[in-house]
């Protein structure tokens, strides 16, 4: 790490409710099985604001805190099986035990002793972040860093949603809520062949997703 700088910018939230403040603060160094990553960029996410409204209860020694958990970056530093350059996303999971039940089963989400990035473990808000090799999951280059940046947060339970339901082709798909959850699942359904529905009670939402491709769009009690 010769090469790179000893300090970099981030923004840290200082105590719930507090105003994020850009400071100077020490490059993480990658230990065994970790990427240093430097980032492109870094979505904002609801979760950031509960967090820094303090609405997410957190112990005092959690601050300073770096938030942002939807970064996409490039592998500059550390060693592991994907060659520095390659650019990689820094989602909400930052790591899981692997060997749980959850996690062998294929829902690590739940395993008890998880980590999430922004909360326990530093966040993407910054020009480099530390990415757990185990965890770490190229991002092809025709992704834009900033319109892909939410992919690693909303994006990935509605793909997960439609992945475990075994949706296919043919089927239809009925999505509750237009957020940005629902608003993936659209894109994803239509992306799958599905022609989808939508439950919504903001009529903006509605027409938005009509425009979007959805095939019916009510409030709900129609």
């Amino acid at each position: 790490m010769s090469d790179l700088p000893k300090t970099m910018r981030a923004a840290l939230l200082d105590a719930p409710g507090a105003a994020l403040r850009l400071a100077e603060v020490p490059v993480p160094t990658p230990g065994p099985g970790q990427y240093l990553v430097r980032l492109e960029a870094c979505g904002l996410c609801h979760s950031d604001l509960h967090v820094q409204r303090g609405e997410e209860p957190m112990p005092p020694e959690a601050f300073p805190l770096i938030l942002g958990h939807e970064g996409i970056g490039r592998i500059v530093a550390g060693e592991g099986p994907l060659p520095h350059g390659t650019r990689v996303g820094l989602p909400w999971l930052y790591d899981t035990c692997l060997g749980c039940g959850p996690c062998l089963g294929g829902h690590e989400t739940f395993c008890t002793a998880q980590r999430a990035r922004g909360l326990d473990a530093p966040g993407a808000f910054a020009e480099y972040a530390l990415l757990e090799t185990r965890f770490a999951l190229p991002i092809p280059e025709t992704i834009d860093p900033v319109s892909g940046g939410p992919l690693l947060c909303a994006g990935l339970p509605a793909w997960s949603a439609l992945e475990r339901c075994e949706v296919q082709a043919g089927a239809r798909l009925l999505v509750i809520g237009a957020g940005g959850l629902g608003q993936y699942a659209l894109e994803i359904g239509l992306a799958r062949g599905l022609p989808v529905a939508v439950v919504e009670p903001d009529a903006r939402k509605r027409a938005e997703m009509r425009a979007r491709g959805a095939s019916l769009a009510v409030a709900p009690g129609e």
